[in-house]
């Protein structure tokens, strides 16, 4: 088997045995050593026979795909949520603190 899809294909496993329990760094990490996985097995040109006998390993590796893709999805929903409790507390202290220089007073006049 292809050095990088054999060790793709560990990733992918790796991956996946972990999914729930990692953060969006670990997550970051398993992309990118997958991405550089991804663009050495692009580069590399494989017979007919190649494609046969690795189909089965890129079939498991795809199956990871969609559970990989939900967990990036459900820590995208999480960041937005955050992201707008982040906003309100801004738009709350806003409110208390007042916009701009303090540009005047008004004094009643004494009669």
């Amino acid at each position: 088997m292809h050095e990088s899809i054999a060790a793709l294909q560990k990733l992918m496993r790796q991956w996946a045995e972990r999914l729930d329990q990692m953060e969006y760094e670990e997550m970051q990490q398993f992309q990118t050593k997958r991405n550089r996985l991804m663009a050495d097995i692009q580069q590399t040109e494989f017979s007919e026979q190649d494609i046969a006998k690795h189909r089965e390993a890129v079939k498991e590796i795809l199956s990871y795909d969609e559970a990989i893709l939900a967990k990036m999805t459900q820590l995208k929903e999480e960041a937005g949520k955050e992201l707008v409790k982040l906003n309100a507390a801004k738009q709350r202290k806003l409110v208390y603190e007042g916009y701009g220089e303090y540009s005047g007073a008004f004094f009643d006049k004494k009669k």
